[in-house]
């Protein structure tokens, strides 16, 4: 391995489990109903592997960055038109916070862009840390 490698995962946690992405639009409407006037949580992990020079030759450092959503208590029929639009289709939760996905939603407590999909202010403050502080990032 000669570069740093960055993986990372979202899922959008509600008490009931873990909502993925929806393929169909029923499946779509019956997410946006479970979310329908309550809060979740969106998680992402980040994985930074680089390497080194000592065993086992690569360091891992990671962040896990958690986002709460807020949803509005919309009604059944703008509900229905926004899985009528398509945009949640494909999306972790079944929606998209950065479109029209927003409107169904009250207020959000925490990173706006780990809901989109990636938090990179998390992300670039632990890349600064690594190159402030681990003498072994970047040394390869």
């Amino acid at each position: 391995m000669e570069e740093p490698v960055v993986t990372g995962f979202q899922g959008n946690d509600l008490a009931v489990g873990l909502l993925e992405k929806p393929e169909t639009r029923e499946e779509n409407l019956r997410m946006l109903k479970e979310l329908n006037g309550k809060a979740c949580q969106v998680v992402t992990g980040v994985v930074v592997l680089f390497p080194i020079l000592t065993a086992p030759g690569y360091r891992m450092q990671s962040i896990e960055e958690r986002t709460t959503v807020h949803f509005n208590d919309n009604s059944e029929r703008k509900l229905k038109a926004y899985v009528d639009s398509g945009e949640g289709l494909d999306r972790a939760g079944g929606f998209a916070i950065q479109g029209l996905g927003g409107l169904l939603v009250g207020k959000i407590e925490g990173d706006f862009w780990n809901v989109v999909g990636f938090p990179a202010s998390a992300f670039f403050t632990l890349l600064d840390y690594l190159v402030e502080e681990d003498d072994d990032f970047l040394e390869i």
